[in-house]
């Protein structure tokens, strides 16, 4: 969508998965000759990691046990294996996309969201692009806030998209402007229409616990046990019911449209 919205600006897409790399060409790259897809991942060391057996198609979930630092030369890896960047390193004079300036970027590797912002430092000071990340609000809220505090100490504000983007309930992605390019998006029609109707919500590490369903936090309404459903599309619209005042995450949930398709 973005390589064919703008034919000027190359779009570069990273997965570790070539099956996933391949799929998207065939299904995205007709007409839309500047979009680059490449076998690889992001995060905050310039590393290898393994997707571990079996892992050639479709998804995958990485732990820290993936990743192995010192690994053999990526030449010599097996097709489970892949090069894992930084955005700093890929924007380096020396680096992939040398010649290149980031003017957006939207993140979402499972969970390394934080990672990869620790490794993006001196890109997002140099070039203050456009910023958004996914993040499962209550799923681990000090995480959520250490993501925010990443950003708000890059120089960013940020806004929680109140649109539910994943399974849990609580999946937000978060949109991030540079502080320093606030006048550019001040008068922004669609941007003042986002945040009058509460579809796009200012947030940070202090106010974020109240967002995206905090019904979801360990122990609450929508999460009541250790183990069983939890931060459902059901026990969040359950919630919602019983509330007097509906809080304005009350958009349409992930699945249900989906059924459709």
């Amino acid at each position: 969508m973005y390589a064919r919205f703008d034919p000027s600006r190359t779009v570069h897409g990273l997965d570790p998965l070539r099956a996933n790399v391949e799929r998207a060409l065939s299904s995205y790259g007709v007409g839309a000759p500047n979009l680059r897809m490449h076998v690889g991942g992001l995060g905050d060391v310039e590393t290898v990691a393994d997707a571990g057996p079996g892992k050639v198609r479709g998804q995958m979930h990485l732990s820290d046990a993936h990743f192995r630092r010192g690994a053999a030369p990526f030449a010599n890896a097996s097709n489970t294996t892949f090069r894992v960047h930084t955005l700093d390193g890929l924007f380096s004079s020396d680096g992939l996309f040398g010649d290149e300036h980031l003017g957006f970027a939207h993140i979402d590797v499972e969970g390394f969201e934080l990672r990869v912002m620790r490794g993006a430092r001196e890109v997002l000071r140099r070039d203050r692009p456009l910023v958004s990340v996914e993040a499962h609000v209550h799923l681990n809220l000090t995480y959520t806030r250490e993501l925010l505090d990443e950003l708000a100490a890059s120089g960013y504000e940020t806004y929680l998209v109140e649109e539910m983007c994943g399974v849990r309930a609580d999946c937000r992605n978060i949109l991030a402007f540079p502080r320093s390019r606030h006048a550019e998006f001040d008068g922004s029609p669609t941007l003042k229409l986002a945040l009058t109707t509460l579809a796009l919500l200012p947030t940070s590490a202090s106010v974020v616990a109240e967002q995206g369903f905090p019904c979801c936090a360990r122990g609450g309404a929508c999460c009541p046990a250790a183990h069983g459903p939890c931060c459902t599309e059901r026990t969040t619209s359950q919630w919602l019911a019983a509330q007097v005042n509906p809080p304005p995450f009350s958009r349409r949930g992930w699945i249900v449209p989906r059924l459709a398709f």
